[in-house]
């Protein structure tokens, strides 16, 4: 179940473990160790609508902190994705 976004509603604790929406904008990831084939991979299965697990992090102070999906997020940022489904822990 994804819910929309609405940021204030991050800091509630009854979002932890659900999927949200982020702007691409309020999301913090790193570059660093990121194997672009494997980039290029993601972002065309995206564009096959292939189902994938939602990145996964924590949302402090108005950024979504990613621990978990970062050939993810890239891959989405590649396709020009404004908005993004992640699961907040």
């Amino acid at each position: 179940m994804s819910v929309p976004l609405q940021p204030r509603m991050f800091a509630n604790a009854d979002n932890v473990g659900r999927i949200v929406h982020v702007p691409s904008t309020a999301i913090r990831w790193s570059q660093e160790d990121l194997n672009d084939e494997k980039v290029d991979q993601m972002a065309d299965a995206m564009k096959r609508n292939k189902r994938m697990p939602p990145p996964v992090g924590s949302y402090k102070n108005g950024v979504f902190t990613v621990h978990d999906g970062h050939h993810r997020i890239a891959a989405a940022m590649k396709l020009g994705k404004r908005t993004l489904q992640v699961k907040v822990m």
